[in-house]
């Protein structure tokens, strides 16, 4: 999912509901969003990835900025 997607999903929806996560479409593993904000990885994977933080990135290769919610 890219951020302007996850945006047009959330405009569906009312403004004052409270926002959570889950780990799948079940309902899994609920808990409350407490944040947005951005992450560079060294590459996308479903889960476990690696996080670099901004002042070691000329450290690597590759990296791929990503939206983080937590």
């Amino acid at each position: 999912m890219t951020v302007r997607e996850f945006i047009e999903a959330l405009q569906e929806l009312p403004q004052s509901i409270p926002m959570i996560l889950s780990t799948d479409e079940e309902g899994n593993e609920l808990r409350m969003v407490n944040g947005v904000g951005k992450r560079y990885v060294a590459d996308l994977r479903n889960r476990y990835m690696e996080s670099i933080h901004e002042d070691d990135l000329e450290e690597y290769d590759h990296c791929v900025l990503t939206a983080e919610v937590w």
